[in-house]
């Protein structure tokens, strides 16, 4: 024990000289060998006070800084606190992470058995209304694989379909339908067309082959096998050309519109090598609403893809008298001349690219192509007493600038009217030859049967007049 005024590093000295004394009865050089614990102050570290120690042979061991100097408790005991914490939080983290875990997976399980609470039952309803359809409709599979087909093989339960069109079953026998109410008996042949010969993928020699692109008015509704144009169209050219041999296939299916007309074009009908490619198409193109809105391109799709959403449609029309919004919707009653306006430029602009598409493919390939102005009248049953084409297209467009009222026909029309313009301006940009058939309808109006279907005499005509175009082109 040693007390000082002034705390010195002599002073600091003095205790550890006593203890050495004390213990091994003298100082000298390394009597004291071992370890010296000392407190951490300035004294301590001073040169002098390590040199003597050194001296007495002690090993320096300052104590930690603000702890009991001279045994080393404080160091141990604030390393095991520190180590014990560090587990304690490891630990927390541990059972933190595995809580929000299980969290998640509870969270998971949950929302999947709700989904297929909800599901189930939405899944079961469309498997019943697909079946109820499939045997309401006479147990046309077509309903059975509703969304998974192309729309339009309704039409037959033979239906073959295609990367964008779809034909008929090959060398069959169809029955016209659902749009007319004559059940005439339609041949198809080896290559799903309608037509009574077989068609070779190569063409003979010094043959003309002529492939007439269209909808169900070049298919030939209302008209037997032997008097669609294209058949007319075969023998009336095959009369002009004389030995030269004259194949004419018939290119049109009900319910094409020119995006079907491009795919099957540039996927199949190319490879037949024609000389001449007729177009006559522009109704089933003017006639739906093509989508403004993001929800007419969901409700499309819906209508596209699910038998319940058509169930449920048809139930609502049937008891309310509004049907919701599908792909076989129609034109709004009262249109504003905005929305008119938008719906022409949507139709103008699908319709000019593919037709343009139709007759660069042609071109590209040596063929002649030929366009045809398609006749349309507003009403179902045309009247022999209408007005001309031109006129009824005038009056509407009067009536719609001057705030009159006209309906989802005459919208149609007034698109129909449209799409002729453009084939006007892509005769004149390719110099392409053109049959007027509204021209020749006006002549006579009982040449159209429906609204957009010739009869037996309309198919006569324009199958002279295509003729009398193509003849002198041919024999050049």
């Amino acid at each position: 024990m040693h007390a000082a005024k002034c705390a010195t590093r002599w002073e600091a000295l003095e205790p550890v000289r006593q203890a050495v004394r004390g213990v091994f009865g003298a100082i000298g050089k390394d009597i004291a060998k071992g370890l010296s614990r000392h407190d951490h102050g300035a004294q301590y570290l001073a040169d002098d006070f390590q040199d003597e120690i050194a001296f007495l042979g002690m090993e320096s061991s300052p104590a930690f800084a603000r702890a009991p100097e001279g045994n080393g408790c404080a160091e141990r005991i604030r390393t095991l606190t520190k180590y014990y914490a560090t587990f304690r939080n490891a630990q927390a983290r541990n059972q933190e992470y595995h809580r929000k875990d299980y969290l998640k997976m509870i969270k998971t399980r949950t929302v999947l058995l709700n989904s297929i609470l909800v599901v189930a039952p939405l899944i079961l309803l469309e498997l019943v209304a697909r079946v109820g359809a499939f045997a309401y409709y006479g147990f046309n599979p077509y309903y059975l694989t509703y969304g998974f087909k192309s729309p339009e093989s309704r039409l037959t339960t033979d239906a073959v379909v295609h990367d964008g069109y779809f034909k008929f079953k090959e060398s069959s026998v169809v029955t016209q339908g659902p749009l007319t109410e004559l059940r005439i008996p339609s041949r198809i042949n080896n290559i799903g067309l309608r037509g009574v010969r077989n068609v070779s993928l190569s063409k003979p020699e010094q043959a003309v082959r002529v492939i007439t692109l269209g909808e169900s008015s070049t298919f030939g509704y209302h008209a037997d096998d032997a008097h669609t144009y294209p058949a007319l169209l075969e023998q009336k050219l095959q009369s002009k050309l004389g030995d030269r041999p004259v194949e004419v296939i018939n290119a049109g299916i009900p319910n094409f519109d020119s995006n079907n007309l491009v795919a099957i074009l540039e996927k199949e009908l190319l490879a037949y090598k024609p000389d001449v490619i007729t177009v006559y198409a522009a109704y089933n193109d003017a006639v739906g609403i093509l989508d403004q809105e993001w929800w007419q391109k969901l409700s499309r799709w819906l209508h596209d893809h699910l038998g319940t959403y058509v169930a449920l449609g048809r139930l609502m029309a049937s008891v309310s008298g509004a049907a919701p919004y599908t792909k076989w919707s129609r034109y709004v009653t009262s249109p504003s001349p905005e929305y008119v306006a938008k719906q022409i430029a949507l139709h103008v602009e699908k319709y000019e690219g593919n037709v343009k598409r139709i007759v660069e493919l042609g071109t590209a390939s040596g063929a002649t192509v030929l366009l045809i102005r398609q006749a349309m009248a507003i009403s179902y049953r045309a009247s022999k007493d209408r007005p001309d084409y031109d006129e009824i297209v005038s009056a509407q467009r009067g009536l719609l600038a001057t705030g009159g009222a006209i309906d989802g026909e005459s919208v149609t029309l007034l698109i129909h009217a449209a799409l002729l313009e453009v084939l006007d301006k892509l005769a004149s940009e390719y110099s392409l030859p053109v049959v007027d058939n509204v021209r020749i309808v006006d002549q006579r109006k009982d040449r159209l049967q429906t609204y957009v279907h010739l009869s037996e005499e309309g198919n006569d005509a324009l199958a002279s007049a295509i003729a009398e175009t193509l003849a002198p082109i041919l024999q050049e």
